[in-house]
């Protein structure tokens, strides 16, 4: 039995509100992890171990790959909303203007950062 447009759009929207927490929770997560890290590090007898900011980067590299992935998922529910949008005729279409995004700017300087992190220390070794 299939749903009526209305609770299809709660349901999608329900989906598209979780997972865009999600993201903003994973990037939170990453900021305080990278934070934390860094102050242990300073404050640590290893502190000058290149090993261990490499070890922040890979992590951080990780939290932008999650990142990605939530926004990817969000963007999925978000055009299934259009979707049904564009087959309601009383609705205003609801579109993106198809521009650089916030989203991908923050997960863009997590993955630089995290590649930074974890390339640049590695080199002492070499």
């Amino acid at each position: 039995m299939a749903l009526e447009p209305q609770h299809q759009y709660e349901n999608y929207s329900r989906h598209r509100l979780h997972f865009s927490g999600l993201f903003f929770a994973v990037i939170a997560f990453c900021g305080v992890w990278s934070l934390t890290f860094l102050t242990l590090f300073i404050f640590s007898i290893h502190a000058q171990e290149p090993i261990t900011y490499a070890a922040m980067g890979i992590g951080q590299i990780l939290c932008a790959f999650v990142a990605w992935r939530l926004m990817k998922r969000e963007m999925f529910y978000a055009n299934l909303m259009v979707s049904l949008e564009e087959n309601a005729k009383s609705v205003i279409n609801a579109k993106e203007n198809g521009k650089l995004g916030a989203r991908i700017i923050i997960i863009s300087a997590v993955l630089i950062c995290g590649i930074v992190l974890t390339v640049l220390p590695l080199l002492h070794y070499i």
